[in-house]
């Protein structure tokens, strides 16, 4: 697990520290997950750190007031997640409410499974539709805390010896079998409608 501190400003900053992450998967309580978290070194490739073994737990959702008080950059990342991440279960189904609220739709399971299925929903509803329902609280994003409970001190000393291999053109994050990404490589073409 690697949060972006734009989209999780109080993600620990140090190993071992703890922390709260806006998510909206429940499968992150689930066990025991390595936590890698940016070095603050904004150049290229991105430095990731080892912070350590951490649990998650749900604490409860992002009331209205406070999503309104965070930082347009933080209310961007995430109305853009909800927007773009066609595929998450969640989001979709945050899309399809905000949808059919706008049409001025009965909210049933059923009409929300239908909603979900529109290919066409992003044309009915607008990124600015997203910032008002989280912030009149009619959808919210769910909150964990961050609990250190272990460090491997292997996989730390693995993935700095790791990470010292790559060069600027590549980008890796260390771990799990990851491997490096050429930015240099070019994308093969392909044409539409053939």
């Amino acid at each position: 697990m690697h949060p972006n501190a734009d989209h999780h400003p109080l993600v620990p900053h140090n190993p071992g520290y703890p922390g709260l992450i806006i998510c909206n998967r429940l499968e992150v309580s689930e066990g025991v997950w390595s936590l890698l978290i940016h070095s603050g070194n904004r150049g290229t490739p991105v430095q990731w750190i080892y912070a350590g073994q951490y649990e998650n737990r749900l604490v409860g959702e992002m009331e209205p007031e406070d999503f309104k008080n965070q930082r347009d950059l933080l209310k961007k990342a995430w109305v853009e997640r909800i927007w773009r991440l066609k595929n998450h279960p969640r989001f979709s189904e945050m899309r399809a409410r905000i949808s059919l609220r706008k049409q001025g739709k009965v909210l049933t399971d059923e009409n929300v499974q239908t909603e979900k299925q529109r290919s066409d929903i992003t044309s009915i509803i607008a990124p600015d539709d997203i910032i008002l329902a989280l912030e009149n609280g009619e959808e919210k994003l769910m909150m964990f805390t961050l609990l250190c409970v272990g460090y491997d001190h292997s996989l730390a000393r693995e993935l700095e010896y790791e990470s010292k291999k790559w060069k600027s053109k590549n980008t890796f994050i260390p771990g799990d079998g990851a491997t490096p990404i050429d930015r240099t490589r070019k994308r093969k073409r392909t044409t539409r409608g053939a």
